[in-house]
């Protein structure tokens, strides 16, 4: 048996998603802070649960060994969600006992396990990152007036970034922030916005454009973003690949430190 849930009962899963890089992005999703749905084996009292961010992100939490929900949930996947055969896909998921189900489960993939890092913040290593900042870069907040400055390069995506993230851009000026920096007054060069907000936890979405890579500036928007949540009693998370040295090195150098390390699958065409 499957169920989809109406958005008013996700919070029945949420014991089930209790791993500590899930508990973010369910509890965000409960509060209607992002984008996801999310099937079950029973609306009361479930113990398995598949969760889709409409994006690449597929969450498996609570009971593994379920056969008739595995078997539902990769029809789903096939029927309902159905991905480009060439997209690519990460799988999270609760406990170890779902690795032995996932490849039953995403038939059509060639899963491979790699492993990723979840960082929180709890300091600012940098608090001087305004003296630091390179000539004729500023680093502002994102905010409606910001998203009028339509000749900036690179707006489009960041807002694109944060309608990817959020069910509404209003939505995001209304719970969330985040912070850029530019290149004088024409070019948006780095940006940092907030994710999976709920309470007093966010996640931290940054990217730097190509061609301002390698120039610290990373870590000074980081930093920023950083000193808000801090100044308003909110702990940030940075999660990403182990392998991503770049992404790792920055966290450490704003003040994150490593939560946990885990394993998730991704998947590509078999």
């Amino acid at each position: 048996m499957i169920i989809e849930l109406e958005p008013n009962a996700f919070g029945t899963t949420a014991a089930l998603f209790d791993a500590p890089c899930m508990e973010f992005v369910i509890n965000a999703l409960v509060v209607g802070n992002c984008h996801g749905r999310i099937w079950v084996d029973s609306p009361s009292g479930p113990t398995s649960a598949f969760l889709w961010n409409k994006g690449p992100q597929y969450y498996f939490a609570g009971r593994a060994d379920n056969r008739e929900f595995n078997d539902s949930v990769r029809q789903v996947i096939l029927k309902q969600i159905a991905p480009s055969p060439d997209s690519y896909m990460v799988i999270y998921y609760s406990s170890d006992a779902w690795v032995e189900q996932l490849p039953g489960i995403f038939t059509q993939r060639h899963l491979q396990k790699a492993p990723r890092c979840l960082y929180r913040s709890d300091t600012l290593n940098i608090p001087d990152w305004r003296a630091q900042l390179p000539q004729n870069i500023s680093i502002v907040p994102i905010d409606r007036q910001l998203t009028t400055r339509t000749h900036l390069t690179n707006l489009d995506q960041v807002i694109g970034e944060i309608q990817f993230m959020w069910p509404s851009i209003d939505l995001f000026f209304e719970r969330a922030y985040g912070f850029c920096a530019l290149h004088g007054d024409n070019e948006i060069v780095c940006w940092c916005t907030g994710e999976y907000t709920n309470g007093n936890h966010i996640g931290i979405g940054i990217e730097t454009a190509e061609n301002y890579q390698r120039k610290g500036l990373a870590t000074l928007t980081a930093s920023a973003f950083v000193e808000h949540c801090i100044s308003n009693g909110i702990e940030a998370h940075w999660d990403c690949w182990t392998r991503n040295v770049p992404s790792v090195l920055t966290a450490e150098k704003v003040g994150f430190r490593k939560a946990v390390d885990y394993d998730v699958f991704w998947g590509q065409t078999g």
